[in-house]
């Protein structure tokens, strides 16, 4: 009996055994979702970070970021006179214009600058008058729009920019606001002192000497015989009463790179540079230099500055003049 049971002991144990094995083989389907392949890793750079390859660009402009006002002087008055600026007459008839001549300098030279790179406003675009305030008031706008952020008492200064600037109507040199006697020295006097919150406009300024100059063209006149170019700078010695920290160093390396070029372009003596605290220089604290092209009293001088070919050639003295000053090349 005990030797029977043994026996179907042995015979379930390998039936189980064969059992086992052959579910071992069989197929079976799992419950857990199939498993994608992971792609195929491509080798990894030596470094993290590997350099981009560098996307081929222009070439920057040489005054790319750069801001030139351009000032041609004078301009007609409402009435189409000439009342302000040199002419001379001969036979009855204008045959110099300064305020014409200078516009047509100043025209031909923005469009120069303009193509390499610079951004250029004028202060008259037309023969007409734009009177003295307004085109310092100008100024004084730029710097106040684009200065951040701008404070309520500045806000205020902006307002009154602008109206002194849209005070002026073409052809006169007269504001209709009045504001013009608050921020400015006039009528002029050495003995005034500077408004609080024109001396704070000049020293918000002071921050844009490495972008931003002036340039104001005029032509010269003397009972005299004199003959070529005077460029004038302002300095912190001819009037220490109104302000005292005007760019001088700036303004004398910009006086100094006009009076260099633009005389060796026009062919006309390079007559010297001076200091003075004319209008132009004066109500502004930019980088800034007041040329006196060429005596238009001097008929040898006058001849050059009414030369068609003038206008090209003064455009490539001052964008020479002002590469110099920005250090860059031309």
């Amino acid at each position: 009996m005990c030797a029977m049971k043994l026996k179907v002991a042995r015979l379930f144990t390998l039936s189980l055994l064969v059992l086992l094995c052959s579910t071992v083989v069989l197929p079976v389907t799992l419950a857990y979702p199939a498993v994608e392949p992971k792609p195929v890793v491509p080798q990894q750079s030596a470094t993290p970070f590997p350099s981009p390859v560098p996307v081929p660009t222009s070439t920057p402009l040489p005054l790319s970021g750069k801001v030139v006002f351009l000032d041609p002087g004078h301009g007609r008055d409402a009435n189409g006179k000439y009342k302000w600026g040199g002419c001379i007459t001969e036979d009855g008839a204008l045959v110099y214009v300064e305020a014409d001549i200078v516009l047509s300098f100043a025209l031909r030279a923005k469009q120069k600058l303009e193509a390499q790179g610079a951004t250029v406003y004028l202060t008259r675009e037309d023969s007409y008058m734009a009177g003295n305030y307004r085109r310092m008031a100008q100024l004084h706008i730029f710097a106040l729009e684009n200065t951040f952020p701008l404070d309520g008492e500045l806000r205020a200064l902006l307002t009154d920019m602008q109206a002194i600037y849209d005070g002026f109507a073409s052809g006169e040199n007269k504001s209709s606001s009045g504001l013009e006697k608050i921020y400015f020295n006039t009528p002029y006097r050495k003995t005034r002192n500077i408004r609080p919150a024109t001396k704070a406009l000049f020293d918000l300024e002071a921050a844009f000497a490495d972008r931003v100059l002036f340039i104001s063209l005029h032509t010269n006149a003397s009972a005299a015989v004199h003959s070529g170019t005077m460029v004038y700078y302002v300095d912190n010695k001819t009037n220490t009463k109104y302000y005292t920290n005007y760019q001088e160093a700036r303004n004398k390396k910009l006086a100094e790179a006009l009076f260099k070029y633009i005389p060796q372009e026009i062919s006309l003596p390079a007559q010297g540079i001076a200091r003075n605290d004319y209008f132009m220089l004066r109500e502004h604290n930019f980088p800034a230099a007041l040329v006196e092209v060429g005596y238009h009293s001097n008929p040898t001088d006058r001849a050059i500055l009414t030369d068609p070919a003038t206008p090209d050639k003064l455009a490539r003295g001052i964008y020479l003049a002002v590469c110099a000053y920005f250090e860059v090349a031309p």
